[in-house]
């Protein structure tokens, strides 16, 4: 295993950022949409296709950036970078020559999308593999970068091209693709060695709890008959180079009558490497650190186990791991590399074939896990409701303008719209930013769990869907601005609620599927969470839109009800909030009571154990 340095881990860090940074470009396409697609003669009835490519580039083609993400992060980047770099060249093209091509816009928007979850999920990735001791802290600041990109960039863009348009792809496609392409240089992964090491949830085991899986090469080198296996520590940071002797049919044989439910807790070691060292020095946790090994599949059945198996330190794709001696000698001296094998090649390409098959069932695996369907399900929902705001904050905005009494102010719509848009991107950027952290603190500090984040998410949405049906009348006596502006300000609040709880649910999720599922396949995983939202936000602004339609007076095209035009879409939202906050509850009561039975399970295997003890001793 390959660990970071102080200097490594800064400018993965760093990087992280820069590329988070660079790939948030789809929340700016509401900056210069009006311009292009008035430029390009693309009528009206026609923009919201348009609009949808971003959601097909980010959600439907983000399971193959996830994909692209998970085999490596720094090909990632380069893909996304890329991806960005044609996609603003085609739009710079498409204004530039006034081509009304919706095709070819949706195509390039498409590749917008794309572009930016590639670079996006590396980003987290590469946060949630390398830190996992606050893996929420550190994947908070890409998170939040992401979401606050499309303000920074309107507001750059807005200062200094104005309604240069074309001056705005020019800046973008050069800016946004170098950012992304530092990633190729700087996203690296030292913590995850090829599939053998995944993090449990820690929330499961409070404890730094690791789980060793069977890569499969052992399956090539337990032809070699010996029962002895003599385990190489060498680790260049330390001076113990010592060999550990274990009796592999033994420990197999006892880990077949225990089965494979039991996890070692590695509290105080940071890696596999470690636990070793520690083992040597203090030979009487070998036992335990033998048990752990063969409790977590590295010896599949007890007839293999009587053979012996072969532990590799290094990354399985190395085939200068084998050549270097890093597999581990037999008790009669002898080295891995003089049996004969058929062909080094072969084996190596063999593996990589099972690996893929592996992941694949292993994913499909996710896929059924309860957990993963209640996970689903609570991100979709919450996502949708998000999104609809911020896709809708501007017919809020129009109705609350045109309502009685707020319409006798006269107060400029697009103004009040740009300004709803600023205060979700903060509200969001700061939810997504501080999530981290409290998620970090309640699994370290508090030993609980990540989801009393979504929680308070939950309970957030019910509170700004309650604030959204609040009416403020204005007396008829008192005419004064300040009680005209009311239902706006209110509006205002409410921005900053759902942004904030937006925020929070973006920003603690990753983390949560990093700590339940792992982090080997954790793109592709993330990515298949997050396409829910492409239908839940359809069915939200339908009811929307079904709503205000419904009270739009005959010949209006603005509904002037001021709350009644949106009442029943957020009766709505408050329901399923409340449903969601539920499920939520369940599932971290359902972690209660599995660590209640663990630990009820370890007494009753303690006390068993020394009543062992001691009948041995009286025999004796």
């Amino acid at each position: 295993m390959i660990e970071m340095k102080r200097s490594e881990a800064i400018k993965v860090f760093l990087g992280s950022n820069m590329v988070a940074l660079g790939a948030g470009t789809p929340y700016l396409y509401s900056f210069y949409a009006p311009q292009l697609l008035a430029r390009c003669n693309i009528p009206i009835s026609k923009s919201s296709n348009v609009a949808f490519s971003l959601n097909i580039g980010m959600s439907c083609l983000g399971l193959l950036a996830g994909v692209i993400t998970d085999t490596s992060p720094q090909l990632s980047c380069c893909v996304g970078s890329i991806s960005t770099f044609t996609a603003y060249s085609l739009l710079s093209l498409c204004y530039y020559k006034r081509m009304s091509s919706v095709f070819l816009i949706s195509v390039a928007l498409t590749l917008v999308g794309f572009g930016s979850v590639c670079g996006f999920y590396s980003a987290v990735k590469v946060c949630t593999t390398n830190f996992p001791e606050n893996r929420g802290t550190v994947s908070a600041f890409p998170v939040a970068l992401f979401a606050l990109a499309g303000l920074l960039y309107s507001s750059i863009c807005e200062k200094i091209f104005g309604d240069n348009i074309s001056q705005v792809f020019v800046f973008l496609l050069f800016t946004c693709s170098s950012m992304i392409a530092v990633g190729t240089f700087t996203l690296k992964i030292f913590w995850q060695t090829n599939g053998k090491l995944t993090a449990n949830d820690p929330e499961d085991q409070n404890s730094d709890s690791l789980t060793l899986v069977n890569t499969g090469v052992e399956r090539y080198y337990n032809r070699i008959p010996n029962n002895n296996v003599e385990i190489n520590v060498d680790d260049d940071s330390s001076t113990l180079n010592t060999p550990m002797k274990y009796n592999l049919a033994s420990l197999g044989s006892r880990s077949h009558s225990r089965g494979n439910s039991e996890t070692m807790s590695t509290k105080g070691f940071s890696s596999p490497r470690k636990i070793m060292s520690s083992a040597t020095a203090n030979p009487s946790i070998i036992p335990a650190v033998a048990n752990s090994l063969t409790n977590n599949n590295y010896l599949s059945t007890p007839a293999e186990n009587a053979e012996g198996y072969y532990l590799l330190d290094k990354n399985l794709d190395d085939k200068d791991s084998v050549n270097k001696g890093h597999f581990l000698s037999s008790q009669n001296g002898q080295n891995i590399n003089d049996y004969n094998l058929s062909d080094k090649n072969d084996v190596f390409n063999e593996e990589r074939t099972i690996n893929r098959r592996e992941k694949i069932t292993r994913i499909l695996s996710i896929l059924k896990q309860p957990k993963f369907i209640s996970y689903y399900i609570i991100i979709a929902t919450l996502q949708g409701i998000g999104q609809m705001y911020i896709y809708s904050v501007g017919f809020f905005v129009q109705i609350q303008v045109k309502s009685p009494p707020t319409d006798q102010l006269h107060i400029n719509g697009k103004g009040l719209q740009a300004l709803q848009v600023s205060i979700i991107s903060i509200s969001s950027f700061l939810g997504r930013l501080s999530s981290g952290p409290m998620s970090d603190l309640l699994v370290r500090k508090f030993r609980s769990q990540r989801l009393w984040n979504i929680v308070a998410s939950a309970s957030l949405t019910m509170y700004a869907c309650t604030k959204m049906l609040q009416v403020y009348s204005v007396p008829e006596t008192d005419g004064s601005k300040l009680h005209m502006m009311a239902n706006v300000n209110n509006l205002s609040f409410c921005s900053v609620i759902f942004g904030y709880a937006f925020g929070v649910m973006f920003g603690t999720f990753p983390s949560i599927i990093a700590d339940s599922f792992g982090t080997e396949e954790y793109s592709t995983i993330w990515s298949l969470c997050t396409t829910g939202g492409l239908f839940t936000v359809k069915f939200f602004t339908s009811v929307l839109a079904s709503d205000i339609g419904s009270h739009l007076n005959e010949g209006e095209n603005i509904c002037t009800a001021g709350v009644l035009c949106y009442s029943r879409t957020f009766h709505t939202i408050f329901l399923f909030a409340i449903l969601i906050l539920l499920a939520t509850l369940l599932l971290i009561s359902g972690k209660y009571m599995k660590k209640d039975k663990r630990i009820e399970n370890f007494d009753v295997q303690s006390r068993d154990a020394e009543l062992a003890t001691m009948t041995d001793g009286i025999f004796v």
